[in-house]
């Protein structure tokens, strides 16, 4: 039988399900990248991403570029650059990586930055083998696929940020944060903490790190608030823990945070 490769874990439950009598080997290729980020300036116009295969079999990867926007809601949006895109180029888009070895992508800016900072995806998808061995049992492969930002800054950083209509409802908060600034804002974390009325701290909960582009506000919606202890808490300070751009606001809560 030759060997088989699932892309998705619930393809590969349904395999084994439907085969029931075969043993199963999962496998994942092995391979490392030299970076997660890409930051393109005035001053920088090229960056290369390194992938070193580390394991014992070829490894192949296709590369694609999509232009990276967020909706009102701070949800994401991609769309597909084209090839030719007159602001960046990136080289190659296919990789074939034997073993031990590695490869680069390069990532070139063909035109001066503008006033705002431009944003996108880089894709790099791991491909399954063209050619699979015989084998007698059913070999699972595991693909992966990685999104890195791309981002272009312009001549002039402006950092800045602020907290939206901060409230509390039935034990939940919600609020939203808005990039008044010309680059990303990235909350490392988002600090929540309950203070009673001496100021000392009752909880603190964290919030998951984001990226929020120029002009957007993300929405951060019924966050539950833990309830132990919840009738003394008289105010909550929210705080954007990143040393680029801290920010913090409060919300007076009299009444406690309690459901």
């Amino acid at each position: 039988m030759k060997q088989r490769f699932g892309l998705l874990l619930v393809s590969v439950s349904l395999w084994a399900i439907g085969l029931g009598v075969l043993p199963l080997l999962a496998q994942s290729a092995r391979y490392q990248l030299s970076g997660t980020r890409v930051f393109l300036s005035p001053r920088q116009r090229s960056a290369t991403i390194t992938i070193t295969n580390t394991g014992d079999v070829p490894v192949d990867f296709e590369v694609s570029l999509q232009q990276w926007r967020q909706m009102a809601d701070g949800r994401d949006e991609l769309t597909p650059a084209p090839p030719n895109s007159p602001e960046l180029i990136v080289f190659p888009l296919i990789l074939n990586i034997p073993p031990r070895e590695a490869r680069n992508i390069r990532l070139s800016r063909r035109v001066p930055p503008t006033a705002t900072e431009a944003s996108y995806r880089l894709l790099i998808a791991e491909l399954p083998p063209p050619n699979a061995p015989q084998t007698q049992q059913l070999q699972i492969r595991f693909l992966t696929q990685h999104s890195l930002p791309v981002f272009i800054e312009p001549p002039s950083v402006q950092r800045q940020g602020e907290f939206v209509e901060p409230r509390v409802q039935q034990g939940q908060l919600s609020f939203g944060l808005r990039n008044t600034g010309n680059v990303h804002l990235q909350t490392l974390s988002i600090l929540v903490s309950g203070l009673n009325s001496e100021g000392r701290s009752i909880f603190e909960k964290k919030l998951d790190s984001v990226y929020i582009l120029p002009g957007v506000t993300r929405t951060f919606s019924a966050v539950a608030l833990p309830q132990e202890n919840c009738g003394a808490v008289q105010r909550l300070d929210i705080r954007l823990e990143n040393p680029a751009n801290p920010l913090s606001t409060s919300v007076p809560t009299a009444g406690g945070v309690c459901r």
